[in-house]
């Protein structure tokens, strides 16, 4: 990037200031820095800048625009106005003084930058526009060599009839050799008449006088590409009036605007996943919390009434919702990509055939669900069980967007490689491939299709255009994708139907066979004493009416530090500690730690309301025996128990 000496004209130091530590950044040199226009005339010959940054409210008695005026003058110098003011009129001023541009404070650094380049570019555009017009009046043959050396199409073309009189090499390279003595219109645009746009009335006045140079820019309808056009009404050899057209390609210059706005976009997303992911897990985690409160008091209320009691109806019914209000809270997780389970080589094809029958259950009987499967692989590294709710999740938002409940719900799975995946509608939206192949699962339908202003809020949780209440499922997708290192993109058209496809690396390992037997239950023997860290008064009581049902006694403390104290009066007794992950003061792996160092074999039962991926995740001196998923019954706290204890005797 060239450095560009530029003089600063700014009546406020502070933004002077910063203004220049931005230019300095980019590598520019500020060359002087003035408060009121008069002290600019007086010090620009000095300075000698190459670009002029100019606020139009100043110091003195010359506003900038006047300041402006007397500059250009006596030099040749693009200016850029820096202003607060956005009134139309003193932008009309503004643009009669400088064609270089004005900038609205506050000034992004990068716009700050592009205005300048393309202010620099433009300056070199006008120059040579200015040096084709001496060099008309000196000699044609000389304008010739000259036009014919600059990289950017010129041409003269009679302003009556629109026949192109001379066009430079590089437009004959462009455009083709055979072009002059063609009208402009047919040659350059491919058009049958005269454009729509054409500039000739701008460029003469009413009598028939040059009104000087007009400047735009354009996309050529031939080539697609951009460029910034200079016309100037001129006369010609013989006489006549004519228009010389010097258009320089730009589409580079508008291709990194393109790239600015959509990077201006896709930060702007980020941001709101992380946000939304951030209150989600604060929200999960206090949730766990309470319902690990609700759940306890309901298991232990369960197991005190007799068998048959018309009281333990309710209850049964109550716990059932507490459960399904905890399978909510496991979806939250689920959506920030912490999906608890274990990540092993698995035939996805596999998968997807074994879920075919369940699949089939869970769609309306009108609905015809295909399926394209290879015999064997893709194979990914994954855990299958989520891979099965997400193709749930999938199917189920595909039947209900068919009218009436009729159509095609189509199901495949192949291998693609990473070029292949669009970037478009493309989720997380800072995704980007890190190998080779990829395994694609994709569910298609037949339905309504999709809203292009709502497919970047699709995976957002609850969000739904179909039931109130509705929106978790395709947070799951997208929390599945999440936990596997994959994507998922959206191609969607409305009445024309939504693809959805999920995109997995492509594992080299041999899937093994799916297990078809669960893991036992472990058993307990109660006694001895449990010490119980749990800084919710709620969860610590009701944990500790769950530990004296399972026969333990129990010593309470409500943060790290008091139990480090009563470990050191009761470690004798102490069997087994549970104790909280977030808690104040130290949490539970400081608490952990302390335990260890008093009692090196104490085993230990790590309870948090976070995912146990999330939990476990990091380098810890100190491991606990087992982890407890909040909110628990009695049954998981007793296999958690189990475990730690049996892991224990085995030392």
């Amino acid at each position: 990037m060239k450095t560009v000496k530029v003089l600063l004209v700014e009546d406020e130091a502070i933004v002077a200031m910063q203004t220049k530590s931005e230019l300095q950044k980019m590598g520019h040199a500020v060359v002087g820095i003035f408060a009121s226009g008069e002290d600019a005339l007086a010090g620009i010959a000095g300075a000698n800048p190459e670009l002029i940054l100019m606020d139009i409210k100043l110091q003195g008695e010359m506003d900038g625009i006047e300041t402006a005026e007397r500059l250009s003058q006596d030099y040749d110098i693009p200016l850029i106005f820096l202003t607060a003011h956005s009134e139309e009129s003193t932008i009309d001023r503004a643009r009669t003084v400088s064609s270089y541009g004005y900038l609205l404070k506050p000034v992004e650094a990068q716009d700050l930058h592009i205005a300048i380049q393309m202010a620099i570019y433009r300056h070199e555009q006008d120059r040579r526009v200015k040096q084709v017009e001496e060099s008309l009046r000196e000699s044609n043959n000389f304008l010739k060599t000259i036009m014919n050396s600059i990289d950017a199409l010129i041409y003269i073309a009679d302003i009556q009839t629109h026949e192109l009189l001379f066009v430079n090499k590089y437009g004959l390279s462009v455009w083709g050799n055979d072009i002059v003595g063609q009208p402009c219109w047919k040659a350059l645009q491919s058009l049958d008449g005269p454009c729509s746009f054409c500039t000739n009335d701008r460029l003469l006045t009413s009598d028939g006088r040059p009104t000087g140079i007009y400047r735009w820019e354009f996309q050529n309808l031939v080539n697609r590409r951009w460029y910034d056009i200079s016309d100037l009404a001129i006369h010609w050899t013989d006489g006549r009036m004519v228009r010389l057209e010097i258009a320089a390609d730009i589409t580079d210059h508008k291709q990194l605007e393109t790239e600015r706005a959509n990077s201006e976009a896709q930060y702007h997303q980020i941001q709101k996943a992380k946000s939304l992911s951030r209150m989600a897990e604060a929200i999960t985690h206090n949730f766990n919390n309470m319902l690990a409160a609700v759940m306890g008091n309901l298991d232990l209320a369960m197991n005190s009434l007799p068998r048959g009691s018309e009281a333990v109806v309710y209850l049964t019914d109550a716990m059932k919702a507490t459960r399904q209000a905890a399978d909510v809270s496991s979806l939250m997780l689920t959506y920030l990509g912490q999906a608890p389970g274990k990540h092993e080589a698995i035939d996805l094809s596999d998968v997807c055939r074994r879920s075919l029958p369940k699949l089939r259950d869970s769609l309306p009987n009108e609905v015809i669900l295909e399926a394209d499967l290879p015999d064997i692989g893709p194979t990914i590294k994954a855990n299958a069980e989520q891979i099965e709710q997400a193709l749930t999740k999938l199917s189920i938002n595909a039947s209900e967007a068919l009218s009436e409940g009729r159509g095609t719900v189509r199901l495949s799975v192949r291998t693609v490689p990473a070029a292949d995946i669009s970037y478009k509608h493309r989720f997380p939206i800072d995704w980007q491939p890190q190998e080779h192949f990829y395994a694609c699962m994709e569910v298609a339908d037949t339905g309504c299709g999709i809203a292009g202003k709502n497919i970047d809020e699709l995976f957002d949780p609850f969000f739904s255009t179909k039931y109130t209440g509705r929106g978790m499922g395709l947070s799951v997708v997208l929390g599945v994708v999440r936990a596997h290192n994959g994507a998922v993109t959206v191609k969607s058209r409305e009445k024309h139907g939504s693809v959805f496809r999920i995109f997995f690396p492509v594992s080299s390992k041999a899937a093994p066979r799916l297990p078809d037997s669960a893991a036992q239950t472990q058993e307990i023997e109660g006694g001895g004493t449990v010490l119980l860290i749990e800084d919710e008064q709620s969860v610590r009581h009701v944990a500790k009416a769950m530990l004296i049902c399972l026969g333990f006694d129990v010593i309470e403390a409500k943060d790290g530090m008091e139990a480090v104290e009563l470990f050191r009066k009761h470690k004798d007794s102490i069997r087994c500690v549970l104790t909280d992950l977030s808690m104040p003061h130290m949490d539970g792996w400081e608490t952990l730690a302390a335990l260890r160092r008093l009692a090196p074999g104490i085993p230990v039962v790590l309870s948090s309301g976070y995912d146990q991926g999330q939990v476990m995740a990091g380098d810890h001196a100190e491991q606990p025996q087992a982890f407890l998923g909040k909110p628990y019954e009695l049954s998981g706290l007793k296999d958690a128990l189990a475990r730690a204890l049996a892991k224990k005797d085995a030392n």
